[in-house]
């Protein structure tokens, strides 16, 4: 009943009634993103493909060198009317000034508001998306889970093992190779099957050594390498 009255209303527009009603309120067109008073199709093209990909219904710019100039309210009505939109966004950076302003026009109460900062060019797309979100406030994005070092709660079991593993064989590595070079040298107990001599335990406290370090780097390895991505979750 309600789409069938919005329809009758849009219908009453030769009657001379007022043609927002007729706007879809999901819909946004990005009118033109300029820089120093120039279209830029590339960094409107990013500006569209980012609300896009925040859920924004974003229509595609079917306008004229003529339409994208407009800037007072009753042409960027005509332009809301005729598409059928409700949010008009137009941004412009200044590179000599380093001003950025983006404004948004709501074509249901003919109402207009502007943001603007002085942004880098390097951030320039970057805050023409921040500033576009803003006016038309959708909500802030959601932090993205680090790909890097994993947490230890978030470690697989395996790995956890793993390391816990590699950890203890180091420090019985490390311990047996202190106690063998502390014996090195000493005179052994003289018996009728061995000759009186001394200890020579280099093979065993090397060895230790080298165990000890392998495995430590290896439990090292365990907990800190960074994950690789999985199938799902280049999915998601």
């Amino acid at each position: 009943m309600r789409h069938a009255a919005k329809w009758m209303v849009c219908f009453g527009l030769s009657m001379g009634l007022s043609a927002t009603v007729c706007a879809d309120p999901g819909k946004t067109l990005v009118l033109s993103v300029e820089v120093d008073g120039v279209w830029h199709r590339t960094l409107q093209q990013e500006l569209e493909g980012s609300l896009r990909a925040r859920g924004v219904l974003v229509v595609d710019s079917l306008v004229n060198d003529a339409e994208r100039g407009c800037r007072d309210r009753s042409c960027l009505s005509q332009i809301g009317q005729s598409l059928g939109v409700r949010n008009i966004l137009v941004a412009t950076h200044y590179t000599q000034s380093s001003l950025l302003d983006v404004f948004l026009f709501e074509s249901f109460d003919r109402t207009g508001e502007k943001l603007n900062e002085q942004v880098a060019m390097n951030d320039r797309s970057a805050r023409i998306l921040a500033l576009s979100s803003q006016l038309l406030k959708l909500p802030a994005p959601a932090a993205a889970e680090p790909k890097g070092v994993l947490g230890w709660s978030t470690l697989p079991k395996w790995r956890k093992g793993l390391g816990i593993a590699l950890g203890i064989l180091s420090v019985g590595s490390l311990a047996s190779a202190i106690a063998a070079q502390q014996t090195n040298g000493n005179p052994w107990r003289h018996s009728e099957t061995f000759a009186p001599g001394t200890l020579d335990t280099t093979p065993l406290f090397v060895a230790g050594y080298a165990v000890a370090g392998l495995s430590l780097v290896g439990a090292g390895l365990s907990v800190f390498l960074p994950r690789g991505r999985t199938v799902n979750e280049d999915i998601q």
